[in-house]
């Protein structure tokens, strides 16, 4: 299907899909420094290090999050969370 700018194919690559994952927010630790110590010293507001959050959706680059969207939140980079296997904690 084409775009609607000419010369752009469809491509739904990035659509958000349902996602059911339970996350682990980690801020800015996968970030080199000086930018995590930096930004790893202001408070998110909504997101605590350390805490397990609900994903309900996600694009392959940003997540939807239980609640962070009630709070005026959007979405969210996968980058600054850390999957949690349940596989791997109930061995």
């Amino acid at each position: 299907m084409r775009d609607q700018r000419e010369g752009f194919e469809k491509n739904d690559a990035f659509e958000r899909r349902p996602c059911r994952r339970r996350l682990q927010y980690i801020g800015y630790d996968g970030w080199p420094e000086p930018t995590r110590s930096e930004m790893n010293a202001e408070e998110h507001g909504y997101f605590v290090p350390g805490e397990i959050y609900q994903s309900y959706d996600f694009n392959g680059s940003t997540y939807s999050i239980e609640g962070y969207t009630d709070v005026g939140g959007k979405v969210i980079g996968y980058a600054y969370f850390n999957w949690v296997d349940d596989e791997a904690h109930n061995h």
